[in-house]
């Protein structure tokens, strides 16, 4: 900020240097306008550098530059007495926890298919078909083993 400040202070004090003066006439013909452009170059220099020294810069603003209050992310509700570790639970004396690899069936859509010509230019009926939107795969599981 304060280098933009001098940048412009020593722009406008060149040019009044290397500027000649001109003389436009009397000094008393022209002096309301002349206020008029003082007091507008105030008030917009005023609203320029109020805005510029704001304390809140990175807070979210909203309609009528109201500031926007986002909410807290919520939690997933959860009983108290229940643990999260696996072991804490109750599960049968003999036995034992074994990962083994289960198939996840892909997902398929049924859509229809309007009527349309093929590759050999061959009229075909319209029809329901299935689309995959997701392909199958494999996913490692967490089992648990009894010995009975």
């Amino acid at each position: 900020m304060k280098k933009l400040i001098i940048t412009i202070l020593i722009i406008v004090f060149s040019a009044s240097l290397f500027t000649t003066q001109s003389f436009a006439g009397s000094k008393q013909k022209h002096r309301w306008e002349g206020v008029a452009i003082g007091l507008g170059a105030a008030a917009l220099g005023g609203a320029i550098l109020s805005n510029s020294r704001s304390k809140d810069n990175n807070r979210a603003v909203g309609y009528n530059n109201a500031p926007c209050y986002y909410p807290a992310p919520s939690r997933p509700h959860r009983k108290k007495n229940v643990s999260r570790h696996p072991r804490k639970h109750k599960r049968p004396k003999r036995g034992h926890w074994e990962v083994r690899k289960v198939w996840v069936a892909p997902v398929h859509e049924r859509v229809w298919n309007p009527a349309h010509y093929n590759r050999r230019n061959e009229w075909v009926k319209g029809s329901w078909i299935s689309v995959e939107q997701q392909p199958g795969y494999w996913k490692k599981d967490r089992v648990w083993i009894s010995y009975r």
